[in-house]
């Protein structure tokens, strides 16, 4: 029965649900005990086919059955957590209230942090990165372990459906496997002189696989030769993924197990059971992945919006511990604010000695009633991160001390702003727990190349910047000390230093890395002063009035500019020709011909970047922006859109292609699409 199944119904692909019922039906007259077998090989298949309702098959057309694929580049949800052990029960009856069919399907247990989707893609790489070496190496058993390879893959056609899914006349499932990566760089790139054997390997390797698999593609671009393999929709079962995957030779989850829906307590016992030995496992694991096996049924649950309805993680408990908080010391980060650290008393918890925990901030201490001296319950959350629950306050002895909230920061000495009842921040620009991280900001807004992180890190170890200024200090020998650092670097690096002190006012205030100011309140700043001194003088009212302002930013700048270190570096900078003014800076507005008009960008444009494109509109008088609402007069769609496409076609806004996009500028600006790429060119220079 599953040999003929197998031969006249799934490779065959034949028309219509009503065909395969029939067969179906006649089997079973024949011999009762049949039933069990064919359901196990059909059941699936006809529930794909039931769910896409397609009964009604027009004449001379072939089904197509679109299963999820556990391999396609979607969406990835985090998974929906689990507690308590009567939530797992709770989840399957909400399943199967849902769906009836899927008393019929089967339950998949695997430990968690093994992404399937992530060790498919990586294993393969993995493969590939071998496979070139081999070939690079010129290695003589390469063409043995390649056809070993296809040996290997070929027989997965043994229990694998070859064309269930496809539309087209039967197609075995190697038409759909590219096996590229090794072949791309000697058959693409015949010009280079190569090693002739090496090159003849290659040919032979080539020629044997298309004796074995007709339909055997080469990559056509290096982009296609980096995906290496790639199944079609071919699976049927997240059983049958796993099982082939460990065939194939992937690592795979050391245990997994299948349940049916009427077998929950003895899930839930097996749970227990894992969760007991947990602890003696030669890896970390924090809990359990309970998925629907059927993969059919993945699409028909869908996903809410935050996880996926066809899988559950159920989490361990996390292993506690009662230790002394001995003291409680003070990070600085990297944007100033600073986080509270408990120091305690060295315990274990699975395994590892815990000595730190993150405290979050000064509420949570509040709320904690937290106080050093105090014997606390500390776990390890997720099973890596050491967290404080609250004190045993009945182990109180009246000896504790009140945590104290700083005043002064720990690493300047500056003193600390608060800004609301949970944040405290060094608002110093010099701090030197920020200055490297500000370096790269500095440089990354003001478009300085090659100020990026290793330089920033290399320039503050090495002491020659102590705080910003020191930027426009640095001479050719300061720099000559930096290693791989030649003169040629050294000149077009302090060239690009120089001319940063040219960039427009609002990137100047956006690169002093204000809290809450970024370009786009920057660009309303600098509307609406001339210069840094104005925007000083003003009383923080009136600032807090200026639209698109308010009074938490407005605070913010107050704060920043309120600070003594802060004032003096402004100061030393423009001693040092760095200006905060509006100087006679090039109009970035071309005309006004699109004001009114909002354009939002989704995709890669071939003409352009996007941020190209979005200033490019705005220098047409047009706004910019960043998502797509009901007020958005049109989308620009390049290739591969996002989400914003749907969202945009739901609230009936102009969608338009680029090349739409560039006929209603030509058509508004009565310029042509080379002349606007020029303005644009010219705008920025």
């Amino acid at each position: 029965a599953a040999n003929f199944i197998r031969d006249n119904v799934i490779k065959e692909n034949l028309k219509g649900i009503n065909i395969i019922k029939n067969i179906v039906e006649t089997i079973e007259k024949h011999h009762n005990n049949i039933r069990e077998l064919i359901h196990t090989i059909l059941a699936d298949y006809l529930s794909a086919l039931e769910r896409e309702k397609s009964e009604d098959v027009e004449k001379g057309s072939t089904q197509n059955i679109a299963l999820q694929n556990p391999f396609d580049n979607e969406k990835v949800f985090p998974l929906n957590n689990l507690e308590e052990q009567f939530n797992i029960a709770k989840y399957f009856e909400s399943l199967i209230s849902k769906e009836e069919d899927l008393n019929r399907g089967s339950l998949n247990l695997n430990n968690d942090k093994i992404h399937n989707e992530e060790v498919f893609k990586n294993h393969l790489k993995e493969i590939f990165e071998k496979v070139n070496s081999l070939v690079s190496h010129n290695n003589k058993n390469f063409i043995k372990n390649w056809l070993e390879l296809l040996s290997l893959l070929e027989e997965l056609t043994s229990f694998i459906p070859s064309s269930t899914y496809e539309t087209e006349a039967t197609i075995p499932l190697f038409d759909h496997l590219k096996l590229t990566g090794a072949f791309y760089h000697l058959l693409s790139h015949k010009s280079k002189k190569e090693d002739s054997e090496k090159i003849k390997e290659i040919k032979d390797i080539y020629k044997k696989t298309k004796e074995k698999f007709p339909n055997f593609e080469t990559p056509s671009s290096l982009e296609e030769a980096k995906e290496i393999l790639s199944f079609s929709k071919v699976f049927l079962t997240h059983y049958q993924v796993l099982n082939i995957l460990k065939l194939l030779g992937f690592k795979v989850p050391h245990i997994y197990k299948k349940f049916s829906v009427s077998q929950i307590d003895k899930l839930i016992k097996f749970v227990l059971k894992l969760q007991d030995e947990v602890e003696n496992w030669p890896f970390e694991c924090d809990g359990l992945v309970i998925k629907v096996n059927n993969l059919c049924f993945w699409k028909l649950l869908g996903t809410t919006e935050r996880h996926p309805k066809y899988a559950v993680a159920y989490k361990f408990p996390p292993k506690e511990a009662i230790t002394k908080l001995l003291d409680v010391v003070w990070q600085v980060g990297r944007t100033g604010i600073l986080t509270p650290v408990a120091i305690l008393e060295p315990c274990e918890i699975g395994g590892v000695t815990v000595k730190r925990a993150s405290l979050f901030n000064l509420d949570e201490i509040r709320k904690k009633d937290l106080k050093i001296g105090d014997y606390v319950r500390v776990i390890r959350a997720g099973q890596t991160i050491p967290y404080v629950i609250g004190p045993i306050k009945e182990k109180r002895t009246g000896k504790e001390k009140e945590i104290e909230e700083p005043k002064y920061c720990p690493k300047c000495g500056s003193k600390l702003v608060k800004e609301d009842d949970i944040h405290i921040r060094c608002e110093n620009i010099n701090c030197p727990a920020q200055l490297k991280a500000h370096l790269v900001y500095w440089g990354k807004v003001l478009d300085i190349k090659g100020l990026g992180e290793m330089t920033a890190e290399s320039l503050v170890d090495k002491k020659l910047i102590r705080k910003l200024s020191d930027l426009y200090k640095l001479k050719p020998a300061d720099l000559i000390k930096l290693p791989g650092w030649a003169s040629l670097k050294i000149k077009k690096f302090l060239d690009e230093i120089e001319k940063s002190k040219k960039a427009p006012f609002y990137k100047k205030l956006t690169a002093l890395g204000i809290p809450y100011v970024g370009e786009k309140t920057a660009k309303i700043l600098a509307s609406k002063f001339n210069s840094l001194e104005e925007i000083i003088k003003t009383p923080l009212v009136l600032l807090s009035n200026i639209p698109g302002i308010g009074p938490i930013t407005a605070r913010s700048i107050k704060n920043f500019l309120n600070t003594k270190e802060n004032l003096e570096t402004i100061k030393e900078l423009e001693n040092l020709g760095f200006l905060f003014k509006k100087v006679e800076e090039k109009k970035e507005k071309i005309s006004d011909v699109l004001s009114n008009l909002s354009f939002v960008f989704t995709g890669e444009l071939s003409s352009l970047k996007r941020k190209e494109a979005q200033k490019l509109i705005e220098a047409l008088g047009a706004k910019a922006l960043s998502n797509v609402s009901r007020s958005t007069s049109f989308l620009v769609v390049g290739e591969n859109p996002g989400s914003k496409l749907e969202k945009a076609k739901n609230y009936g806004i102009k969608i338009l292609s680029e090349e739409e996009f560039f006929k209603f500028l030509e058509e508004k600006t009565g310029k042509s699409k080379s002349q606007l790429l020029n303005l644009l060119k010219e705008s920025n220079s």
